[in-house]
């Protein structure tokens, strides 16, 4: 399904508005999958966000399907832990760096 966008202008600079369309039903009472909602002095900004945001769409795409867990006991998994523990105990099944 396709992304939809709405850069606005307020009072402090520009808001984008990022969203997924979805049909409502008894479970969702919000025409959309997901959204999100940024704020930025500049249009120019939002320009990474929006390519960067086409790319996980694409990428996800063309790669949906079921990913398999590894086969341990995710119950015993330690969140406490940080990732660089969790990862050499073999305890952590994934794992996302966002900056």
């Amino acid at each position: 399904m396709q992304i939809l966008h709405a850069i606005t202008q307020t009072d402090s600079g520009y808001t984008l508005k990022v969203w997924e369309p979805a049909a409502i039903t008894k479970d969702r009472v919000r025409p959309f999958l997901w959204e999100m909602n940024l704020s930025a002095a500049t249009t120019d900004e939002f320009e990474f966000i929006l390519e960067q945001i086409n790319l996980l769409h694409t990428y996800h795409t063309e790669t949906s399907g079921i990913i398999p867990l590894s086969s341990h006991d995710v119950n015993r998994i330690d969140i406490g832990n940080p990732l660089s523990e969790s990862m050499e105990s073999a305890e952590c099944t994934t794992s996302c760096l966002c900056t």
